[in-house]
């Protein structure tokens, strides 16, 4: 089973006034750098997801996509995400522990 980071976020220090002096946050993290946590961890895939809401911040992102190891993961992703918001039982769901897990086909009252 492949095991995916779904929400990491990438960025260029000097662009986030905010993380100054925080001795963790305070630098670069790039692609290089989560695919070295990504290996060291045992991750295949990651979701990397924009740090803010810019049209540079996006247009970055995609240009990182662009490799077929991301467009397999996104690939994967999305089909499992429509499959499941299709009613399709989740991995969890099958042997009858997720009962309560993400339902969107779920009618009526729920409380």
């Amino acid at each position: 089973m492949m095991k995916i980071d779904a929400h990491h976020h990438l960025w260029r220090y000097e662009a986030y006034a905010w993380i100054e002096g925080d001795p963790i946050l305070a630098r670069d993290f790039t692609a290089e750098d989560l695919v070295a946590a990504m290996t060291s961890a045992g991750i295949d895939a990651a979701m990397a997801v924009r740090a803010r809401q810019t049209e540079q911040e996006t247009a970055d992102l995609l240009a990182r996509a662009a490799s077929p190891a991301v467009a397999q993961a996104g690939a994967m992703i999305f089909e499992t995400m429509l499959a499941t918001a299709s009613d399709r039982p989740t991995r969890s769901e099958a042997p009858g522990v997720g009962d309560f897990e993400f339902v969107p086909g779920q009618m009526g009252a729920w409380m």
